[in-house]
């Protein structure tokens, strides 16, 4: 899989990784992960250099990906998120009718993992 890249540096690359993928290898290994459904991968593969992830988006969901293209960068980046420096947008398909406006303060059931689904 190609990964359309979005902007790149001399220290990062932003790519839009698709739904079904995940962004490193599962952590368990008793969760097998085909090589070519990791981002880690297959983006190592695309630009022919070593990437390193900085922060994670779940397989289901698509959406906008950092990744450091060094290890000084990776530290950085990944210290601007773990210090909430880094502003993430969420966007939800949804099915029925909204007001135009407003919040929704239900909380997000979690996963088996403890996470957020």
């Amino acid at each position: 899989a190609e990964f359309r890249l979005l902007d790149q540096s001399e220290n990062w690359v932003a790519l839009m990784k698709p739904a079904g993928f995940h962004v490193h290898p599962h952590e368990d290994g008793t969760h097998r992960v085909p090589r070519d459904k990791v981002v880690l991968y297959q983006l190592r593969r695309q630009l022919d250099s070593f990437v390193y992830p900085v922060h994670r988006l779940d397989a289901g969901t698509s959406g906008v990906l950092l990744m450091a293209l060094n290890s000084e960068a990776a530290s950085f980046l990944a210290q601007q998120f773990q210090n909430r420096k880094v502003r993430k947008v969420y966007h939800a398909v949804v099915r029925g009718w909204t007001e135009d406006a407003g919040e929704i303060t239900q909380p997000l059931e979690l996963d088996s993992t403890g996470e957020p689904a």
